[in-house]
């Protein structure tokens, strides 16, 4: 079982990829075996209004799956996104784990991506 929900804000840079290493621990501290969620964890990132509900969807982040049967993978917010996020606003984010015996899709990772202007753009 994965553990509750955490929130997790993480701090971008505008026109820069950002990789977020998550391990999945629960309430005892060992690792959870995420294994049965092979190609089943997903996140959206979506502009946010001023009450910061959701506005639009700025694109989907990328899962790498390093180690599922350690709870370790990583959720990297490309520079295709990160670029066109409010710097004043910043943008909401969630992680999904579609439950592999087909019953509820749950949310355990949410957050906020806290953007600082980059400067350095790679041609």
């Amino acid at each position: 079982m994965i553990p509750a929900w955490t929130t997790l804000d993480v701090p971008v840079k505008r026109r820069g990829d950002t990789v977020v290493v998550i391990t999945i621990k629960n309430t005892t501290g060992a690792t959870v075996d995420l294994s049965a969620y092979a190609g089943r964890i997903y996140c959206a990132v979506w502009s946010l209004n001023t009450d910061r509900s959701r506005n639009a969807k700025l694109g989907d982040a990328v899962i790498t799956e390093v180690d599922l049967s350690v709870g370790r993978f990583n959720i990297t917010f490309p520079r295709a996104i990160t670029a066109v996020i409010d710097l004043a606003r910043g943008a909401g984010y969630d992680v999904k784990f579609d439950e592999p015996s087909g019953g509820l899709d749950i949310c355990h990772i949410d957050g906020r991506l806290l953007p600082t202007e980059g400067f350095t753009e790679v041609p």
